[in-house]
This record gives structure tokens, sequence and C-alpha cells, in this order.
């Protein structure tokens, strides 16, 4: 990927050349995963694999409100992380949801991927304006209190607009004129991919299973669950 791996997956997902984004790193729905799978626990004693598999469309908060990507992006924002200016000081990820019922997050993304220039910068300027009237009134009533604090913290910089478009607009293989090739389904071939990691890792026989235990099975296991759902969908139609 030219770009952040998970940005790149992504937008694979988002275009239906893969199946699904598996990252405990929420950063892959604010990069547009359509689908997400956080957890898979292959040791439980009842002999089941749980997949939790996060649709976007279908996440909601306690309060039965949509989060969408806009909400996510929001709460990045605001809370920092990761490769990501530090957030404003104070501020709750609870807080940022909140904000994101108001539909804050989702008028930023509108307005990041619709305007440029001077246009931009005074959609900011406003929307930043509203945000911070928000915490301290809390006039929607949406907030369990006002916030005049993390208000106080917001500052005329926040928030960074390349760090924003790095979420809505990343570099992927799109952005070179690359296209996406279909997935090719077909058997894993374990003996070729054995005699591989002997040859270049110098991993030895007795201790490729241990290697293919943790690092192979698992992925394999997901994608037969994938590939079992997608004909049970079928045959349904």
């Amino acid at each position: 990927a030219p770009g952040e791996a998970l940005a790149e997956l992504a937008t694979m997902n988002s275009l239906s050349y893969i199946d699904a984004v598996m990252s405990e790193d929420s950063d892959a729905l604010c990069y547009g995963a359509e689908k997400l799978v956080r957890r898979v626990d292959f040791t439980n004693h009842e002999g089941t694999i749980p997949v939790d598999c996060v649709p976007v469309r279908e996440l909601r908060d306690a309060n039965d409100f949509s989060i969408t990507r806009g909400t996510l992006l929001l709460m990045a924002l605001l809370s920092g992380g990761e490769n990501l200016e530090p957030g404003v000081e104070g501020c709750e990820l609870s807080v940022a949801l909140m904000l994101g019922r108001e539909g804050f997050g989702d008028r930023l993304v509108n307005a990041v991927t619709s305007l440029s220039g001077i246009k931009l910068e005074r959609f900011l300027a406003n929307w930043r304006k509203r945000i911070k009237y928000e915490l301290e009134t809390n006039n929607s009533g949406l907030l369990d209190k006002v916030y005049n604090t993390v208000a106080f913290r917001i500052t005329n910089s926040w928030p960074s607009v390349d760090v924003i478009k790095m979420y809505l607009q990343p570099i992927t293989s799109l952005s070179f004129g690359k296209s996406f090739q279909p997935a090719s389904r077909s058997s894993a071939q374990l003996g070729e991919l054995a005699r591989l990691c002997e040859f270049h890792f110098s991993i030895p026989t007795i201790g490729l299973l241990k290697v293919f235990e943790e690092r192979i099975w698992h992925g394999l296991v997901v994608d037969a669950l994938l590939q079992c759902n997608k004909k049970a969908i079928c045959a349904e139609e």
C-alpha cells in the first residue's frame, strides 16, 4: 500500500473488493470501511468460533442513536490518538459521542468533501463556534451536562484539515491511478507456504505448526466462515 495499510483495506472494503477489514483499530471505520471484524475467539470452551463483525450501518449507541462515520471521525479528532494531533484536552470519548448525536461529525464530513479554500475555512469557523456554544449551553439537550472547560480549550487551529483529509481522502492505490484487482478464490497451498517458510525464514519443520497456528489458521477459518455466509445468502435469494 502506498499509504496506510488500514486505509487501503478500508477503501477496498468500501468498494466490495474484500468482505471486511480484520483489525482491532477502529480507525478503519473512519477510513470508510463498511464492515470491521474486531475479535475472533478460537478457544471457546463450547467449540464455537464467535466473530465480532461490526457493520457500520448498524452501529448504534446506548441511546439508539446511529454512530456514523462522521461521529467516529469527530470522536477521533476530539480525543486525539495515535498519529493524530493531541485533540482537545479533557474531552472524553463520551462527550464526543454526544456531540455526534447532534450531527456535528456528519456536517464536517459533508463540508470537507464538498468545500475548499475560503469556503471551507468559513464553514470550520462557524462549525467550531457552534460546537463551543453547544458545550457551553447544551442547547440541543443531547449532552448530559455543560462542558465549559472543554469548550474553552477548543482553539482556532482545531481541527486540522490535514488530519481530516487523512481520514476522508487517504492515500491509496487509487490515488495513483491504479485499480484494485478482484480477489481470486483458491484453496490455500499450505504445503507450498511451508516450503517457502523453511527456505526463506529458516523455520524448522517442527516449528511450522506453531507458527501456522498463531498466524495462519485464524485467517483460514474466518475466510471459510465468510464463504459459508455468502453461500447461505445466495441460497436464500
